[in-house]
């Protein structure tokens, strides 16, 4: 009788055990499909959003205004190159204007023009071009200038003419260019615009067949 008795209190103890875990599982199944729940959570996974959507925006706004930045410096860092340049090549003794030209170029001070190629001139005092007729060539920054690449074989280069070719494989697809070069040395050298691809910033030839289009404001 004593054994039937604990057996029971026993069985007793484990239904309230189960009754109390069910009603448990009951409690958290209504708590996590509440409405004010999924409503709370909904908001929360919204702002969430909201807020790497801002953060995501707010990077490529400043990206864009460093960018800008960057070409407008660029330009009036060639302006400030360009004007030593003419400086120099304004002085009557040639070799004294081709001394400052190579000083200009060792120093360090030309550094978004063709400091190669001032170097050659510089290296033939007696055909120094005058002020009025130097070809330089020179970056000039263009707003809203895109073009369209059509192969993906593209010729992409480091820098126009002083370096050598990469022949590298492009998306078709369209790309902003951010500078234009231009000289008034040779046609060939003409036409030549920057991209950035992949990471790599580098430079396609406007009279290849690979540009398919450009837009209105490019040269």
């Amino acid at each position: 009788m004593t054994k039937e008795l604990a057996l029971k209190e026993k069985e007793l103890a484990l239904k309230e055990q189960e009754v109390k875990a069910k009603i448990e599982l009951e409690r958290r199944g209504v708590w996590f499909s509440s409405p004010l729940l999924i409503g709370i959570a909904s908001a929360i996974f919204g702002l969430l959003g909201t807020g790497i959507g801002a953060a995501l925006q707010g990077y490529s706004n400043s990206q864009l205004e460093r960018q800008k930045y960057d070409s407008n410096f660029q330009l009036e860092r060639q302006k400030f190159e360009f004007s030593l340049i003419q400086k120099a090549l304004e002085i009557k003794d040639r070799n004294e204007a081709a001394k400052q030209l190579m000083f200009l170029v060792d120093s360090g001070v030309i550094q978004s023009l063709d400091s190669a190629k001032i170097r050659k001139i510089a290296e033939q005092p007696n055909q120094l071009p005058s002020a009025l007729d130097i070809s330089i060539k020179q970056r000039d920054v263009l707003k809203e200038c895109v073009i369209t690449i059509s192969n993906p074989l593209v010729s992409l280069k480091n820098q126009p003419d002083t370096f050598s070719l990469d022949l590298v494989s492009v998306k078709p697809g369209t790309y902003p260019s951010s500078e234009h070069v231009f000289t008034s040395s040779s046609q060939t050298e003409e036409g030549w615009f920057k991209i950035k691809y992949e990471g790599r910033n580098g430079w396609i030839g406007n009279n290849t067949w690979s540009i398919e289009s450009k837009s209105n404001s490019c040269p």
